[in-house]
C-alpha cells in the first residue's frame, strides 16, 4: 500500500469520527429474510435448466439450475452453478423473490463470501421503478459502506444477441457508490446494467465497479445459448 493511500485512509478514518456512525437502509435491508420465495417467474429455477454465457475476454461459463434452496445470511435463495468451461471453476450463484423485489446476493469482495443481498428487479416492473440497495464491506481492515441507486429503465425492449432477437426485455441499471463508514461523502463506483427476459432469465449483464482503491471488476455477460426445464 503506498505512502499518498496510507495517508488518505488515515485522514479518512479519523475524519468518520466526527460524523454518526448512523446510515439509513436501503430497500434491501429492510426486507423479512424469511419472506424469500423462488426466483423462478423471472429466473426458471428447475433443476436441469442452464444458460451459456460469454464474456467480453472470451470466456464462456455455463450457468446451471441445481433445483436446490441454499440458505445464506439467514435467507433462503435458488441455488445455482455458474462454471468456467475453460478452468472447470464453479462459482455458487442465489436469486430469490421478496414480496415486492427480485434478489441476487452479490459478491464484492472477488470470493470471500462477503456476499450483498441486492435488489435487481421489481416483481411487477414498470419503467421508472426505483430501489436502493445498502450494505457494509470489510477491506483491508476497513468499514465501507456501499450502496446502489437502481432504477427499471425499459421493460418491453428488444434485443438482439448472437442472432437471436428477445422482445418484452427488462433493462435495469444499478448506480454503485462507496465511502469510508461514518465520512459523509458518497464517491461515484461503477455500474451494474442488465436485461432480463422474465422465464428466461438474465440476456446480458455489464459490471464495471472500483469500489475506492479496495475492490475493483469490469466484465460483461452476453447469453449464448439456454435451455429451460418444463
Amino acid at each position: 500500500m503506498n505512502t499518498i493511500f496510507k495517508v488518505t485512509l488515515l485522514s479518512l478514518a479519523g475524519a468518520s469520527l466526527l460524523f454518526s456512525s448512523c446510515r439509513k437502509e436501503g430497500n434491501n435491508e429492510k426486507l423479512d429474510k424469511n419472506n424469500n420465495e423462488s426466483s423462478s417467474e423471472l429466473i426458471p429455477a428447475d433443476s436441469g435448466s442452464w444458460w451459456l454465457m460469454e464474456a467480453d475476454d472470451s470466456s464462456v461459463s455455463k450457468t446451471t439450475a441445481t433445483g436446490m434452496d441454499s440458505t445464506v445470511g439467514g435467507g433462503q435463495y435458488d441455488y445455482f452453478e455458474m462454471k468456467d468451461t475453460s478452468t472447470g471453476y464453479i462459482t455458487p450463484k442465489f436469486y430469490a423473490k421478496n414480496t415486492d423485489y427480485y434478489l441476487n446476493l452479490i459478491d464484492l469482495s472477488d470470493g470471500d463470501g462477503q456476499y450483498v443481498a441486492a435488489i435487481i428487479c421489481t416483481v411487477d416492473p414498470k419503467t421508472g421503478d426505483t430501489w436502493t440497495n445498502t450494505s457494509q464491506m470489510q477491506y483491508s481492515g476497513m468499514t465501507v459502506d456501499v450502496k446502489t441507486e437502481g432504477e427499471v429503465t425499459e421493460t418491453n425492449g428488444t434485443l438482439t444477441i448472437n442472432g437471436h432477437t428477445y422482445t418484452g426485455v427488462i433493462h435495469t441499471k444499478n448506480t454503485l457508490k462507496g465511502k469510508l463508514h461514518g465520512t459523509p461523502a458518497w464517491i461515484n463506483c461503477g455500474e451494474l446494467n442488465m436485461d432480463i427476459k422474465p422465464g428466461i432469465g438474465i440476456l446480458k449483464s455489464d459490471l464495471d465497479v472500483h469500489i475506492l482503491a479496495f475492490f475493483q471488476k469490469q466484465i460483461s455477460n452476453s447469453l449464448l445459448d439456454y435451455h429451460i426445464e418444463d
